[in-house]
C-alpha cells in the first residue's frame, strides 16, 4: 500500500492552499469534538495538578563560569543572580525555578534546604573587651 493511499483521507480535510496567515481548515465534526475534549481535559488538569508550593528552598551556587555559554544560558543564570562563579542565591520551590535550573544544569550545584543559612559569618575577634578607657571623663565627677 503506498504512502499516498494510507493518507488520502487526511489530504481530503484539509484545504489545499492555505493563504499565508489563515488556519489550516479540517472537517469541523472532529474539531468540535477534540475542542469539547480538550477543554475537559485541561480543566481536570488544572483541578488535579496544583501549584507546586513548599517550604523548602532551593540552595543554587554558580560552580563553572558563564563565559563561553550561550545568550539563553547566561540570560536564565542572570535572572536568578549568578553573575560570578562562587555566589550563592536561595529561590523558592517552584515550577519556573525548576525549569530555569534546568537550563543552567551543567553550571550549577544545586541543594535542597529548608531554611535560608547566613551567607556571611563574622569570625570570632580573638580577644575579649575587660574595660573601655574613657578618654573624656564626665565633669560630675
Amino acid at each position: 500500500m503506498s504512502a499516498t493511499r494510507m493518507f488520502s483521507n487526511v489530504y481530503r480535510t484539509v484545504v489545499s492552499k492555505p493563504v499565508f496567515g489563515s488556519a489550516i481548515i479540517r472537517n469541523t465534526s472532529s474539531i468540535a469534538s477534540s475542542s469539547d475534549a480538550a477543554s475537559s481535559s485541561t480543566n481536570s488538569n488544572e483541578a488535579s495538578e496544583p501549584a507546586l508550593k513548599s517550604d523548602k528552598l532551593y540552595k543554587i551556587k554558580l560552580i563553572r563560569s558563564l563565559i563561553g555559554t550561550k545568550p539563553i544560558v547566561r540570560k536564565n543564570a542572570l535572572a536568578i543572580g549568578l553573575k560570578r562563579t562562587g555566589n550563592i542565591v536561595f529561590h523558592p520551590v517552584t515550577n519556573e525555578m525548576a525549569g530555569i535550573i534546568l537550563r543552567i544544569k551543567e553550571l550549577v550545584s544545586i541543594q535542597l534546604v529548608d531554611s535560608k543559612t547566613p551567607t556571611r559569618t563574622k569570625q570570632p575577634l580573638g580577644y575579649h573587651v575587660v574595660s573601655r578607657f574613657n578618654q573624656f571623663p564626665s565633669q560630675n565627677q
